[in-house]
C-alpha cells in the first residue's frame, strides 16, 4: 500500500485552445511521387507510435489515416473511419505530384453530408465525427510550396483558402511535420502558416502569413516540426503527442472536491483539472482511470482509494497545457493507494486582499514570502512557539506568491498565495 501526497506550486499558465472530451485525429500521409518507399516506411513507423500514444492519452480519442496525392486531379484514400484502435496501413498506390489543398477539400467533403466526391478513391467514403470531440489534422509531407502546399504561386488569402475554410468550418487544429528539400526556402514559411498556433516552432522570419489566417497572421508559436526525414525520435513522439492531446481537454474550474457521496467514484475514465485545488476522497475501482490535473495542488484526503487494476495519474501544470492524461513524471504505477497525510499548514483566505492567516500543524520557526520573480518580500523568525500567524499583504502587488513555512522540528513546506 502506498501513501501519495502531491503538492507543487507553479505559475498560472494561459489556457490552450480547444474544449471537448477528446480528439478525432486524421494522419494525412504524403503518397506523392516524391516520397520514396524508405520515406514512406518512416512515416508508417512514426504514425504507428503516435497512434498508440494518442489513443492512450485519452480514451475518447479516435484516429484515421488518409493518403493523399494527385493523378491529374486531387485524390485521397481513406484507410478507415475514425477508430479507437491503432492499426497498420500500406501504401495505396503509386502517385504523381501532390495537391494538399485539393486533398483538404476532399476531406471536407468526407466529413460533410455532400455526396462522395470522385476524388475519394477508397471504399471508405465518409468520416463520422465523434460528438464533442475536437478535430486534428496531422500532415506528413515533403511538399514544395507552390501548387503542392498551397494553391498556385500567389501569396495571401487565396493561396491558403482551403485551409482557412477547413479551420473555420470544423475548428480544426493543423499539425505539420515537413521534410524540406535541399535549397528550398519557401516551404517551411508556408507550412508554418498552415500549422495551427501552439507547439514549439518559433521562427519569426520563417512564417509566410496571410491576413485571413484564423490563427492570426504571423502568430507564433506553431505546431510545425521541420526535419530532414520522417523518423520521429521518442522525444519528438512525446512532444507531438502532447500537442495532439492538448487540443481537447476538460474545462478548468478553480476548485474541485471529489467525494464518494457526490457520485465521483470512477468506474471508467474520469479526467478533471482545476486552477487551484483538487481535493479527492473518492474511489477509483478496478478498470477505472482517474486523471487529476491542477495548476497548484492535488490533495488525496482520507477515503481516497485507487484499487488494484485501476490507474491514477496526478499532474501539477497549467490548465490545458497538454498534460491531461499524459504519462508523466509524477505518475504512480498504481496497485493500491490510500491517503492519510495532511498539509503542514494552510493559508486563509486564499486569494486574499489584506490579512492571511497562516495556520500550521506544528510550531512555526520561520515564514518566508517570495514573489513570482524570486524576490523575498517578507521574512520573519518566530521563537515563541506559536502555530499560527497573521500575515499582512495589503501592500503587495496583485499576483502570485510562494509562502514557505519551516517548523521547529525542521519540516519545510510551501503553499501558493494569490494576492487579489
Amino acid at each position: 500500500m502506498r501513501n501519495v501526497y502531491i503538492y507543487l506550486s507553479l505559475v498560472l499558465l494561459l489556457c490552450a485552445q480547444g474544449r471537448g472530451q477528446g480528439s478525432d485525429v486524421i494522419f494525412l500521409v504524403d503518397n506523392s511521387g516524391s516520397i520514396s518507399n524508405a520515406e514512406y516506411l518512416q512515416m508508417q513507423t512514426s504514425i504507428a507510435s503516435l497512434m498508440t500514444e494518442v489513443l492512450e492519452c485519452n480514451d475518447n480519442n479516435k484516429v484515421s489515416v488518409i493518403q493523399y496525392s494527385s493523378i491529374g486531379n486531387p485524390r485521397i484514400f481513406i484507410q478507415s473511419d475514425f477508430t479507437s484502435a491503432s492499426y497498420t496501413f500500406t501504401r495505396a498506390y503509386s502517385m504523381n505530384a501532390g495537391d494538399i489543398p485539393g486533398s483538404i477539400d476532399l476531406i471536407n467533403n468526407a466529413l460533410g453530408i455532400l455526396p462522395a466526391a470522385a476524388g475519394i478513391t477508397s471504399t471508405q467514403k465518409k468520416l463520422n465525427r465523434t460528438l464533442g470531440n475536437g478535430l486534428v489534422v496531422y500532415l506528413f509531407t515533403d511538399a514544395i510550396r507552390n501548387s503542392d502546399l498551397v494553391t498556385g504561386f500567389g501569396a495571401g488569402d487565396p493561396a491558403f483558402a482551403s485551409y482557412t475554410n477547413f479551420k473555420n468550418t470544423f475548428g480544426a487544429t493543423f499539425i505539420v511535420t515537413l521534410v524540406v528539400n535541399p535549397g528550398d526556402t519557401t516551404a517551411a514559411p508556408a507550412a508554418a502558416s498552415i500549422a495551427s498556433v501552439g507547439g514549439s516552432y518559433t521562427s519569426p522570419n520563417l512564417i509566410e502569413g496571410y491576413p485571413s489566417d484564423p490563427e492570426g497572421q504571423f502568430t507564433l508559436p506553431r505546431f510545425l516540426l521541420v526535419k530532414t526525414d520522417f523518423n520521429l525520435s521518442p522525444a519528438e513522439i512525446e512532444i507531438v503527442t502532447d500537442d495532439i492531446c492538448s487540443v481537447a481537454e476538460p474545462d478548468c474550474v478553480p476548485i474541485l472536491t471529489l467525494t464518494t457521496l457526490a457520485g465521483d467514484d470512477v468506474l471508467a475514465t474520469d479526467t478533471r483539472q482545476t486552477e487551484i485545488l483538487i481535493n479527492a476522497s473518492n474511489r477509483i475501482f478496478s478498470g477505472g482511470v482517474g486523471i487529476y490535473h491542477s495548476e497548484q495542488t492535488i490533495v488525496l484526503t482520507p477515503g481516497f482509494h485507487s484499487a488494484n487494476g485501476s490507474r491514477f495519474r496526478g499532474y501539477i501544470n497549467g490548465c490545458n497545457t497538454g498534460y491531461v492524461g499524459r504519462p508523466g513524471h509524477i505518475e504512480e504505477d498504481v496497485t493500491d493507494i490510500s491517503q492519510q497525510q495532511v498539509k503542514l499548514f494552510t493559508l486563509s483566505p486564499n486569494p486574499a486582499s489584506e490579512i492571511v492567516k497562516v495556520s500550521a500543524t506544528e510550531n512555526i520557526q520561520s515564514i518566508v514570502v517570495t514573489s513570482f520573480e524570486g524576490k523575498t518580500v517578507f521574512k520573519i523568525d518566530l521563537r515563541d512557539g506559536v502555530d499560527n500567524y497573521e500575515l499582512y499583504v495589503g501592500n503587495y502587488v496583485k499576483g502570485f506568491y510562494s509562502v514557505t513555512v519551516t517548523t521547529q522540528t525542521g519540516q519545510l513546506h510551501t503553499e501558493k498565495l494569490i494576492k487579489d
